[in-house]
C-alpha cells in the first residue's frame, strides 16, 4: 500500500490570511497513493481499512448488495482516491484560526460570512432559547461573542454534518439515527468530559464525529443503489455489519483529511477498544467510549445491565465514580433536546 505522509508543520509566525485554504484545497479529496495535507495520520490506517474489506467480501459470497458496496469501496482504496465528504472552506478558515491563536473576532466573523447561508444559520442559533441573552444578536460577530469561540467551530460542524454528511438519499431513517446519535454523544461525551477535567470542546467535537465513518460509508451504499438503478442495495443488517466493522478506520480517515489531528483520529479508532490505544490517545478514547455508550442509553437505543455495565467501565478507567452515571444522563438529556431544536 502507498505512504501517506503528512504535510510540514505551519510556521507560528504566519499571518491570519495565509491560513485561509484556497478552494481547490478545502474540496481536495483524500488521496491514498501519495501526499495528502493532514494531520500526521499513520501510514497503515489505509491498510488496515483494505484488509478489513477484504475480509468482508470473503464472507459476503452470496449477498450482491453488500458486495456491490464492499467492490465500491475497495475500488477507491485501490484506485488511492477515496472520494471522502470534503471539509468545507469556510469551516477549514474557521478551524485554522483558532488553532493559531493568531486572530480576533473580526477575522473569525468574517471567514463565516462568506458564506451567507451560514452566517444567517449561526446568528439563528444565537438567538434560539438555548443561547439567547438579553439582547439579540445582530451580526455574525455577536453570534460568536454569545456562543464562543471553541462553540462556534463545534456549531459550525455540527450543522455541516448534518446538512452534508447525514444526509444520503434512500437511507433516511438511518441516516436520521446516525445523526441523533451523534448528537447525543456530542453532549454526553461534553458532559463525561468536564467531570474528567478533560477539555469540554474537545469531548463535544469528538463525539460529533466519532461514527463519521458509519454515514461515509453509508454513502458509498447510496453510490451503488443510484448506479444500480435501484438493482442492487444491502438490507439494513447487512449494512449496520459492514459499517460496524469498517467505520472506526473510515472515520479515522475522514478526520485526518478534515485536518482535526491524530489525537482525535487515533482515538476514533480505538473507541470500541480503548485498552488497545496508543498511550498518548488512550485516555480521548476512553472518554469518545464513555460517551458513546451514555449517549446509546440518551437516544434510547439501549438499555439494561449490559448498557450500565459498559458506561460504567468507561467512567472507572477516566477515574470517574460509575454511580454518577444517572446524574450525567439527566444532564445530558436536557442539553440533547435543547440543541436538538436548534440544529
Amino acid at each position: 500500500m502507498p505512504q501517506v505522509r503528512p504535510a510540514a508543520p505551519e510556521s507560528a509566525s504566519q499571518a491570519p490570511q495565509e491560513l485561509f485554504l484556497n478552494a481547490d484545497q478545502a474540496q481536495r479529496p483524500v488521496d491514498l497513493r501519495g501526499e495528502i495535507e493532514t494531520g500526521a495520520p499513520p501510514a497503515d490506517r489505509a491498510q488496515e481499512l483494505s484488509a478489513a474489506v477484504e475480509r468482508l467480501q470473503a464472507e459476503a459470497q452470496d449477498r450482491p448488495g453488500e458486495q456491490a458496496v464492499l467492490k465500491e469501496i475497495a475500488r477507491g482504496l485501490r484506485r488511492g482516491g477515496l472520494q471522502l465528504p470534503p471539509m468545507p472552506q469556510v469551516i477549514l478558515r474557521v478551524h485554522r484560526l483558532i488553532d493559531s491563536g493568531q486572530f480576533n473576532m473580526e477575522d473569525l466573523a468574517r471567514g463565516i460570512e462568506l458564506d451567507p447561508a451560514l452566517a444567517t444559520k449561526m446568528v439563528g442559533i444565537a438567538n434560539s432559547p438555548f443561547y439567547a441573552g438579553l439582547e439579540p444578536a445582530q451580526s455574525v460577530r455577536d453570534a460568536i461573542v454569545r456562543i464562543g469561540m471553541l462553540e462556534t467551530r463545534n456549531i459550525l460542524m455540527a450543522i455541516m454534518l448534518r446538512s452534508r454528511v447525514f444526509r444520503v438519499p434512500g437511507f433516511e431513517s438511518v441516516t436520521q439515527g446516525l445523526w441523533e446519535h451523534a448528537l447525543a454523544a456530542s453532549v454526553t461525551t461534553r458532559v463525561i468530559a468536564t467531570q474528567a477535567r478533560m477539555e469540554p470542546d474537545m469531548g463535544f467535537l469528538g463525539g460529533l464525529v466519532h461514527d463519521v465513518g458509519r454515514a461515509v460509508i453509508l454513502s458509498f451504499a447510496g453510490d451503488v443503489r443510484r448506479s444500480s438503478r435501484g438493482a442492487l442495495q444491502p438490507q439494513e443488517e447487512e449494512l449496520h455489519t459492514i459499517m460496524g466493522v469498517l467505520h472506526a478506520q473510515m472515520g479515522a480517515i475522514v478526520t485526518d483529511s478534515w485536518h482535526l489531528g491524530e489525537e482525535l483520529a487515533a482515538a476514533i479508532v480505538h473507541h470500541h477498544d480503548p485498552a488497545q490505544a496508543p498511550e498518548s490517545a488512550q485516555r480521548f478514547s476512553w472518554l469518545l467510549c464513555a460517551g458513546d455508550e451514555l449517549a446509546k442509553q440518551l437516544a434510547q437505543k439501549e438499555e439494561g445491565d449490559a448498557a450500565d455495565d459498559g458506561v460504567a467501565a468507561a467512567l472507572q478507567a477516566l477515574g470517574l465514580d460509575p454511580e454518577l452515571r444517572t446524574g450525567l444522563l439527566e444532564e445530558a438529556r436536557e442539553e440533547f433536546e435543547e440543541l436538538g431544536k436548534v440544529l
